[in-house]
């Protein structure tokens, strides 16, 4: 349940940041579409469903946070706000990364997190999976 509030929080509406936030929805979306797909697939296998629902809760947390700091950095005023949503974020990030390689790993090309990632490094220029840290932080930046 509470993955599902992280998720409704994630895709509410941020008239001042909406065009920030795209990647976060359509990042969120994907991982839920997955989920149920894992958890369909792993119905009998009950030491998975535990796995697949820890990561789909640490993924919505981490997503939630992302969206949390870019709010925060909107309004922060200080001089540091780069540095200080860095530093909000940097975990967060790790973990996204994390659960999206966990998911593609056992989904492959049936992921809709790897469509979405697969986008996100085209858009930004980057042709290598090793590459994904970048598609994370130049996500991070408005």
């Amino acid at each position: 349940q509470q993955a599902e509030r992280n998720m409704s929080y994630v895709l509410e509406k941020s008239p001042i940041l909406e065009n920030f936030l795209q990647d976060e929805r359509d990042m969120v979306k994907a991982m839920e579409r997955d989920v149920m797909s894992l958890r369909e697939r792993f119905k009998f296998d009950e030491s998975k469903q535990t796995e697949i629902a820890r990561d789909w809760m640490d993924y919505s947390n981490a997503v939630y946070e992302v969206k949390s700091a870019r709010e925060y950095q909107d309004v922060d005023t200080e001089n540091n706000a780069w540095d200080t949503f860095d530093e909000r974020t940097k975990g967060s990030f790790a973990v996204i990364r994390e659960v999206a390689k966990r998911v593609e790993t056992l989904l492959g090309e049936e992921s809709s997190s790897k469509i979405v990632h697969d986008r996100q490094r085209k858009q930004s220029g980057v042709t290598s999976k090793e590459d994904i840290e970048l598609i994370m932080t130049s996500a991070r930046q408005p």
